[in-house]
């Protein structure tokens, strides 16, 4: 572990919230190679992801041909299959410092007649057979932000047999209005300072001032901001035929009187059928999304009407996101509109 995923582990375990801005990339390539070991650590560390996918790893992978997407620098899937009993495994590592850790781990452990690894996108790598099963971590905290599906899909297409087995199983996002986030002096004056370690030791992280309108990145965000029942924002069984170009409209209906600042994102993760990950309700490494629409809030009332259209591109390497939302506020009959991109 580094000292950097201790202390964000630390702060996460005593329910602190922690927000920072978000990195826009321009492509997967070049988010995939701002992977830096703290960050590995951080999920590696993830005792609840952890324990969630080697309990279905040890139930699905005996005396399989598996594959797997992005294996980061520790082989940690791999690792898990091949203790799980797995005949052999693929896995692939754009990320180079990533991969040339993966190689030389590979070789410590002499595990080469079990696991192979190639250098590059998934999209871009040829494996020797069909597989039975699909492993992967390659969840955003908007479950296909990171080319999930595209990947997935690529990898149902090229790498897998017609009657291949998902692990995961199923990823639904979830998206909530809230009111706005409320941080004492002392936790903005403590976010702060781990922002900075974040833009000063691994380059992440931007000025940080969360009274501005924009994306955030945050662990430990409050349930009770939210104003109006979660939706779907998508629902994707990895088994199934993929969507890659969609529209929704939702409607959320707020019940008493609430101050609306923005939306969160979320996942909730089924490993298999009856094993899930809430990016919400659980203390895991996938972090939930805040958008934050007003330096100051709007004030609703019951009654009052928040619709949203969303529409969803995921069928390149770099999804797309557009999503309008308007406030329909019954007895002044204002409407306000805001448009997000992400």
């Amino acid at each position: 572990m580094t000292v950097l995923s201790d202390i964000l582990k630390f702060f996460q375990n005593r329910n602190f919230v922690f927000l920072s801005p978000h990195e826009k990339t321009n492509s997967i390539h070049e988010y995939n190679q701002l992977y830096e070991n703290t960050i590995y650590d951080f999920i590696e560390n993830d005792a609840i992801r952890k324990q969630a996918y080697r309990k279905v790893i040890f139930n699905k992978v005996k005396d399989k041909i598996a594959v797997e997407i992005g294996t980061g620098k520790s082989l940690f899937l791999p690792k898990i299959c091949v203790e799980a009993g797995v005949q052999k495994i693929y896995t692939t590592e754009e990320n180079e410092k990533s991969f040339a850790q993966s190689k030389k781990l590979l070789k410590e452990l002499k595990l080469e007649k079990k696991i192979k690894i190639y250098q590059g996108l998934s999209l871009d790598v040829e494996i020797e057979e069909r597989c039975d099963i699909l492993v992967h971590e390659i969840v955003g905290a908007i479950g296909s932000w990171e080319g999930m599906v595209l990947a997935v899909n690529d990898a149902k297409r090229r790498f897998l047999k017609s009657d291949a087995q998902f692990i995961p199983y199923q990823c639904i996002t979830k998206i909530a209005p809230v009111s706005p986030l409320k941080l004492s002096p002392e936790k903005q004056i403590v976010n702060l300072f781990l922002n900075l370690i974040l833009k000063n030791v691994i380059n992440r992280g931007n000025d940080w001032n969360f009274s501005k309108p924009g994306t955030y990145v945050t662990y430990n965000f409050p349930v009770h901001n939210l104003i109006a029942e979660p939706q779907e924002f998508e629902n994707i069984v990895f088994a199934e035929d993929l969507v890659m170009i969609d529209e929704k409209n939702l409607e959320f209906f707020i019940q008493k009187p609430s101050l609306f600042d923005g939306f969160i994102f979320y996942i909730n993760l089924w490993v298999d059928p009856e094993t899930v990950i809430d990016s919400l309700g659980q203390k895991t490494n996938w972090r939930v999304i805040y958008i934050k629409l007003f330096e100051k809030p709007l004030k609703l009332k019951a009654g009052d009407l928040i619709k949203v259209k969303i529409e969803r591109d995921v069928s390149t390497a770099q999804p797309k996101y557009e999503i309008d939302a308007t406030v329909c506020q019954n007895e002044s009959a204002r409407v306000y509109k805001k448009q997000i991109i992400i």
